[in-house]
């Protein structure tokens, strides 16, 4: 059996789809990158076991096309908003994590939700002040980053596909 995929926006609903589940949680809708620094911004995995949370806006806007990133997401890069640790933190769940070796020989932490897989943020060795939150995971629609990405890196391995963002630093390499 072909399964029939709605063509249209106004039709996306997890109702249309055979796979989905009916019990979905909807997490609550966040506005993101308000001028307000006290504004929180919170998000999850899929299943709603790991909870998390910021506060303020982030430093940085990034997409990361570098092969581990792909790796880890099965996709052509990761969208991340960068924030100080010292506004990140989990508030439900135990993430699990995954040491990897970046370029730079040191270790970047990916945390993922041990029930269902979903990436949630990363911790660089290189950059020990700030946690990367994977932008996919963040409530309220709030995955668009506020329609700014400052900068992209590992430009030199974005698949062809993929054009430049408007106005993003691009980088060829982490920093």
């Amino acid at each position: 059996m072909q399964h029939q995929f709605p063509r249209s926006a106004d039709s996306c609903t997890t109702s249309n789809f055979p796979f989905a589940q009916q019990n979905f949680r909807r997490p609550p809708r966040t506005t993101f990158f308000a001028s307000n620094s006290s504004m929180t911004t919170t998000g999850g995995c899929m299943c709603g076991s790991v909870r998390y949370q910021f506060t303020g806006e982030p430093a940085v806007t990034a997409l990361c096309h570098c092969v581990d990133c792909q790796k880890w997401t099965g996709g052509a890069f990761t969208s991340n908003a960068v924030v100080p640790r010292t506004v990140f933190s989990v508030t439900q769940g135990t993430p699990k994590s995954y040491d990897a070796i970046g370029e730079s020989g040191k270790i970047n932490k990916h945390f993922f939700c041990s029930d269902c897989g979903s990436s949630l943020y990363t911790e660089l060795e290189v950059m020990p002040d700030v946690t990367c939150v994977k932008a996919g995971g963040l409530d309220g629609g709030a995955a668009n980053l506020g329609n700014k990405i400052t900068v992209e890196f590992y430009v030199k391995d974005r698949p062809q596909y993929l054009k430049p963002c408007d106005g993003a630093k691009q980088e060829p390499r982490f920093g």
